[in-house]
């Protein structure tokens, strides 16, 4: 398991495995082992986007927004539309894309068979959740940043999408061109929280830049929570007293 993964609390009413799937490593935590299903899934969320690449390879490169063609598939035009609204490239969405499109799946097969609604997909830093039940997630900048593991998310949104994603510019290799030890975003769309983790992470150089980012993030009416680590400097805004930092 990837280390940063011990940092999301455990619960005993759930199941927790893992699916892979090429450079895709998911963590799942659901009351029952779709883990079959959910690999089929995952391909097949997956092939579209891989398609699509290589009939047009800007879709990989590009690190502003583009226009999607229109025989896109929806997973491409999700990731085309929230990176619109934030300024960066449409590859910053694809892991909580992914994340977001095989939750609402999942959270399908729960409501046929009856099962407790509770889901978290964890996909390299990004988190889909539908909870109904306070859960707990560390927070986890660096191995050296003296915030990992002494602070804690503790959220109480429940019955509802979340997405919680981190983009870092010190941890992990995903592009950044800022130096955030951390950048968590939380909205009701983890494909959103994704690219606007991202955007945010590319305004912090220096702690001097916390600020702006915070005020950039949260002027997006989907924004729910925000925290910003660099080095010994930590800010953080909350919509609601329904997440709290501890």
């Amino acid at each position: 398991m990837l280390k940063y993964r011990t940092y999301i609390n455990e619960t005993q009413k759930v199941l927790s495995y893992e699916v892979v799937y090429k450079e895709t490593y998911l963590l799942i935590k659901l009351e029952k082992n779709f883990k079959i299903r959910i690999l089929k899934n995952l391909i097949s969320l997956r092939k579209p986007i891989e398609n699509y690449i290589k009939k047009n390879p800007e879709f990989l490169t590009s690190l502003k927004p583009i226009e999607p063609k229109k025989y896109a598939p929806e997973i491409i035009k999700k990731m085309c539309f929230v990176s619109q609204k934030t300024g960066v490239g449409p590859m910053s969405a694809v892991a909580g894309t992914i994340a977001e499109f095989l939750g609402y799946k999942i959270l399908n097969w729960i409501e046929k068979e009856n099962f407790k609604k509770f889901l978290i997909i964890e996909n390299g830093g990004d988190i889909f959740a539908y909870i109904d039940e306070p859960i707990n997630i560390a927070i986890y900048a660096s191995e050296t940043s003296p915030f990992t593991g002494k602070l804690i998310l503790k959220i109480n949104l429940l019955n509802q999408p979340l997405g919680i994603c981190t983009s870092s510019g010190t941890v992990g290799h995903s592009l950044s061109f800022g130096s955030s030890d951390a950048v968590i975003i939380i909205s009701n769309s983890a494909s959103f929280s994704d690219t606007l983790a991202t955007a945010t992470g590319n305004l912090v150089k220096t702690e001097s830049d916390i600020k702006t980012a915070v005020e950039f993030a949260k002027s997006f009416n989907e924004t729910i929570f925000v925290c910003i680590i660099k080095n010994k400097t930590i800010s953080f805004w909350s919509k609601t007293d329904k997440i709290r930092v501890c």
